[in-house]
Order: structure tokens, then C-alpha cells, then sequence
């Protein structure tokens, strides 16, 4: 798969559970774990094989409702990377040292893998695991799961990772923005949810991230006549707070302009102690958005914290400053 991507061919993916012969309950509800996040996901086998439709084993099932339901929030960012893969040949599903080619610790990797530049992927690929052996590049990397810092180093770092029989180790790294939605039933009702964005902060408190939208069904994607929209996010920490903008880059699809983004999740934040009140300002102006959770939408993830922003309603095709303030 990473392979292919490399070759100019990033639309794929193995058949989940295999094609030839016959799949163990084991090994299907592993293989469900890692190929919810092929860029081509679907599971398949020959005729004559034994049925491994992943509802026939409850293990096999819970696997793949945790994993895609990830995949389902995850699905604008990885069509915007399937848009960057069609304008500039990046592969969506990448190995690690196309990201980091400076980390020569990275060039024998091939047990993980990188959704473009922000998302990594860490399989169970041996019978019986329970723990997985995973290489972190340097940087701060939160898991996508429970939002929890899993790893924070100056350099690249090796570490041993829990892995229930259930779930897949997916994190996240810091400096990354993420655009989700909610899962859903097919990709058409996803598509109809409100947005909510995930901010990772790196370690100088810093974020970016982008979001494609078209119709879903137009064949070119970006086209010089096409309806389309591409929207840049962007975050820095400043004093007191952190500040969330959007910059419009093109906007010819006209539901970009209906769709909402009524959530922020921001990880990283770095507070001596948990605030005692959030301020939030959008375009300068304050407003009555929730800050939810604990302790006023915010709970600490190791030295870190964790904020919420909610009720928010910030159109996606327009361009907005979602500004909080913690004291």
C-alpha cells in the first residue's frame, strides 16, 4: 500500500480479512483495525472462503464500529487529502519518512504508516499481541481515541503501546489541525453534520490544517470550472489564550457556506493550573459559546491540558477568529 501511494497510485488498499483462504476471528478483527484507515476500505474475500462479514463475530463487530467511527469523523480530512493527492501526487496513506525525511530512524519503518502529515497509524500485525511496538517522530503526538498525550520528545522516540483486542492505536501529531465530522450510517448523512475541529498543538503552540469541499461526485476535484471550496486553519498561542483563524483560499461550492463548524477541541494547552474562566470571542466579539467538560472545558492530559469549545456556529466557507481567553 505505502508502495503504491509512492508510485503515483494512492486510491488503495488489501482486502480487509484477506481474499485466498480462510480468515480467523483474531486476524479479521486486527485486519479491521488497520484497514479502516486505507484510503480503499472494504472487505472481501474469493468464493468458497469462509464468510468473515465483520458482524458475524461480536469481537470482530466491536473492532470495527470503534475504528470506523473513527474513520467516519475523520472522513473531511482525508478527502481534503485525497484532493492534495490529485494536485501535487502526495500519497494519502504515506510511510513515515515522507513526513519526516530529516529522522533517519524513520526510513526502516513499514509496521506504521501516516494519513498525510497529521495522523499515525499503529497496527497489531502478530497473533496474540497485546502491545505494540511503535516509533514516534519528534513532537508531541495525542491519542485520536481520548485525546490523551501518548508521547512528548525532542527527538524520535520508541515506545511500547497498550493495544487491547478491540483497538488500534491512532494519534495524532502536534501542530496539526483536524477537520471531523460526526459518524454516520453512509457517507452521505456524514456529510450532512455539523464540523468540529481538532487543534493539536505543537510545542510552540502553533496549528495548521486544511479543509477541501465539493459535492462528493464531480469526477475532477479542484477544477478550473468546478464548485469547490478549500479553507486554511490556523492557531497560535498567545498571551492568555489560543487564537483560531480560517483564511478562505476558494469558495465556489455554495453548502460550504451553510455547513457549521460548531465545535473546537484543543489539545496541548500548557496552564500552570486549570482555568478559572473561558472567554470566548468570535470576530472580536464575545459571545455565549459553552465551554464544556470539566473545570470549564478544561482537564489535564499529563503536563498538558485539554479545552472544549462548544455552541459554537461558525460557517465553514466563511472566514472567521475564534478567539479564547483562560484566566
Amino acid at each position: 500500500m505505502l508502495s503504491f501511494g509512492l508510485f503515483g497510485i494512492p486510491m488503495v488498499g488489501a482486502d480487509i480479512c484477506g481474499f485466498a483462504g480462510n480468515a480467523t476471528e483474531e486476524l479479521c478483527s486486527r485486519w479491521i483495525q488497520l484497514g479502516a484507515f486505507y484510503p480503499f476500505s472494504r472487505d472481501h474475500s474469493a468464493i468458497g472462503t469462509v464468510r468473515r462479514e465483520l458482524y458475524l463475530w461480536e469481537s470482530v463487530a466491536q473492532s470495527a464500529r470503534k475504528a470506523l467511527g473513527l474513520r467516519y469523523q475523520l472522513l473531511p480530512y482525508m478527502y481534503t487529502l485525497m484532493y492534495e493527492a490529485h494536485t501535487t501526487g502526495a500519497p494519502i496513506a504515506r510511510p513515515l519518512f515522507f513526513s519526516y525525511p530529516k529522522d533517519v530512524a524513520t526510513y526502516g519503518v513499514d509496521r506504521q504508516f501516516m494519513l498525510g502529515r497529521g495522523v499515525l497509524v499503529s497496527p497489531v500485525l502478530e497473533p496474540g499481541a497485546t502491545t505494540v511496538d511503535a516509533y514516534f517522530p519528534a513532537g508531541r503526538w495525542f491519542s485520536l481515541f481520548d485525546y490523551s498525550l501518548a508521547v512528548t520528545s525532542g527527538t524520535g522516540k520508541r515506545v511500547t503501546l497498550p493495544a487491547p483486542a478491540d483497538t488500534v492505536n491512532v494519534h495524532v501529531a502536534g501542530g496539526s489541525i483536524l477537520p471531523l465530522q460526526r459518524p454516520a450510517l453512509t457517507t452521505s448523512l456524514a456529510r450532512q453534520t455539523v464540523f468540529h475541529l481538532l487543534v493539536a498543538l505543537g510545542e510552540d503552540g502553533s496549528a495548521a490544517g486544511d479543509l477541501f469541499l465539493d459535492d462528493g461526485e464531480s469526477p475532477e476535484m479542484g477544477g478550473a470550472q468546478g464548485k469547490w471550496s478549500l479553507v486554511r486553519f490556523s492557531c497560535a498561542t498567545e498571551r492568555g489564550g489560543v487564537t483560531v483563524r480560517s483564511h478562505v483560499l476558494h469558495s465556489s461550492y455554495g453548502p460550504s457556506r451553510t455547513l457549521v463548524i460548531a465545535k473546537v477541541v484543543f489539545l496541548g494547552l500548557q496552564s500552570p493550573a486549570p482555568p478559572r474562566e473561558f472567554t470566548v470571542y468570535v470576530n472580536g466579539v464575545k459571545t455565549t459559546a459553552n465551554s464544556t467538560g470539566r473545570a470549564n472545558g478544561y482537564r489535564r492530559s499529563g503536563s498538558l491540558g485539554v479545552a472544549q469549545v462548544a455552541g459554537l456556529s461558525l460557517a465553514v466557507g466563511e472566514e472567521f477568529e475564534l478567539k479564547v481567553v483562560m484566566s
